[in-house]
């Protein structure tokens, strides 16, 4: 497989002219094309630098994971706390409405007996 000089710049961070330096120096030999074999490339410079960085992005996921993981664990127990309230306001809200259907209890009135009208214009009278 062959790639460009301007490939091996990019994807192993090597400036041109060190690259044409170790070309005239034959540490790294170019085709008839102008090209370079990928495997020369890798012999001079190793793996190029996507792969490291794959490696710190790895890295960065997994502390990444870890901050999620503990932000996860602080919202359960935000929501434990916020049930209790929720259950302790409930229990407040029952004792409140039974406290209120007490005060608001009236012991129904006796009514008078019926009297009829004659007992009603004597007692108008004697009043």
């Amino acid at each position: 497989m062959e790639i460009t000089i301007r490939d091996i710049q990019q994807r192993w961070n090597i400036s041109r002219p060190t690259i044409y330096k170790h070309i005239r120096q034959g540490k790294l030999s170019r085709l008839e094309n102008g090209k370079v074999d990928v495997s020369e490339v890798l012999r001079v410079y190793g793996e190029p630098q996507e792969t490291q960085t794959r490696q710190e992005i790895d890295t960065l996921d997994s502390q990444e994971k870890a901050l999620l993981l503990e932000k996860i664990r602080l919202l359960e127990s935000q929501l434990d706390d916020a049930k209790e309230r929720e259950s302790w306001l409930k229990s407040q809200v029952e004792t409140a409405q039974t406290t209120i259907k007490l005060l608001e209890y009236r012991q129904p009135v006796q009514s008078e007996k019926r009297q009829g009208l004659f007992a009603r214009v004597v007692k108008a009278i004697t009043e």
